[in-house]
């Protein structure tokens, strides 16, 4: 279970996940998402629940050990998008 929280979501956005249906929860540090980038989204793979998307504003992580650690795929992006990307969704995966 992954849930996105904030105290300000344009500064303070935590992604947290529970792997006991919620009896506890810890916070994915390998996606530092605040930093004003905006509102983010996080997506489980639907063909393996290890496997995470979590993008906004500018930034673009993939995780396939559940959040532990991460990957930024921002990649060439800002190139492609005249700088300053701001993602708004995925597709596939």
């Amino acid at each position: 279970m992954i849930v996105q929280g904030a105290e300000n979501p344009l500064t303070n956005t935590q992604i947290m996940a529970s792997q006991n249906g919620g009896d506890t929860w810890t916070e994915l540090t390998s996606m530092p998402v605040g930093g004003g980038d905006g509102l983010f989204r996080v997506f489980v793979a639907g063909n393996d629940a290890s496997t995470l998307y979590a993008w906004g504003g500018s930034k673009f992580y993939y995780s396939t050990d559940f959040g532990v650690t991460a990957d930024n795929k921002i990649g060439n992006m800002p190139t492609l998008l005249g700088g300053d990307p701001f993602i708004i969704g995925i597709m596939g995966g």
